[in-house]
C-alpha cells in the first residue's frame, strides 16, 4: 500500500513538471507565432530575405511538436494516475478481503481450540467425577472392613477367621467379653435362694 502511494506521488510529480513545461512551450509558441506574423509582411516586400522567414516558420513548427508532445505526455500522465489510483483502491480492497479472511481464520481456530478446550474440561470433570465415585466406594469399602464394639474387651468365638468367609445375618461372626465386669440379672427360685453365697463361682 505505501509502494502504490509512493507510485502516485511520483506520477503527480511528474504531471507538475510536464505542466510546467507544456505552460512555457505554449508561451513560446505564441511568441514564435507572432514573430511569423509580423515578418510576413516584411518578407513578402522583401525588406527580409525569404530564408529567415522560412527560418522563423520552421521554429514555429517546431514549437508546436514541442507543445502537442507534452500534451500527449500530460494526458499519458493523467491516466497513469488514474491507473495507480484504482489499483491502489483494488489492493486496499483485496487487503481488506485478504485481512477479512485472516481474521475468520483466526476466529476460526479460535472457536476450534475453545471447543476443544469446553469438551476436555468436560471430560476431566466427567473423569473426577468417576475418580471421586471410585473414592467413596472404597472410603465405604474400608469402612466396612473394620468392625466397631460397642465396648471394650477380648475376642472370642471368631467365626469369620478363614478367607472367603460369607457373613450370615442369622448368626453373629464372634463374641466379645467386655474388660469391665460383667453385671448379670439373675432369677433364683426361693427354694435355692438360702443357697446363695457371695463369691460363688457360676456354671
Amino acid at each position: 500500500m505505501n509502494i502504490a502511494n509512493l507510485e502516485v506521488d511520483q506520477l503527480r510529480r511528474q504531471l507538475t513538471q510536464t505542466q510546467a513545461q507544456l505552460a512555457n512551450a505554449r508561451d513560446a509558441l505564441r511568441v514564435n507565432q507572432d514573430i511569423l506574423v509580423r515578418i510576413g509582411p516584411l518578407a513578402e516586400k522583401g525588406a527580409i530575405g525569404e530564408i529567415q522567414y522560412l527560418q522563423q516558420e520552421q521554429e514555429v513548427n517546431n514549437r508546436q511538436t514541442e507543445v502537442n508532445r507534452l500534451v500527449e505526455e500530460e494526458q499519458r500522465l493523467e491516466l497513469a494516475i488514474v491507473q495507480a489510483q484504482e489499483q491502489f483502491r483494488n489492493t486496499q480492497v483485496a487487503s481488506q478481503d485478504d485481512l477479512q479472511k485472516r481474521i475468520a481464520a483466526n476466529d476460526n481456530q479460535i472457536a476450534n481450540i475453545d471447543s476443544q478446550l469446553t469438551k476436555t474440561m468436560l471430560e476431566n470433570d466427567k473423569r473426577l467425577q468417576e475418580v471421586e465415585g471410585q473414592l467413596v466406594e472404597l472410603q465405604q469399602t474400608l469402612q466396612y472392613q473394620d468392625l466397631r464394639a460397642p465396648v471394650s474387651g477380648t475376642v472370642f468365638n471368631l467365626r469369620a477367621n478363614q478367607p472367603g468367609y460369607v457373613a450370615n445375618s442369622t448368626e453373629p461372626i464372634m463374641e466379645i467379653v467386655p474388660a469391665d465386669a460383667l453385671v448379670a440379672r439373675v432369677f433364683i427360685t426361693n427354694r435355692d435362694i438360702g443357697f446363695v453365697q457371695e463369691g460363688m463361682a457360676v456354671d
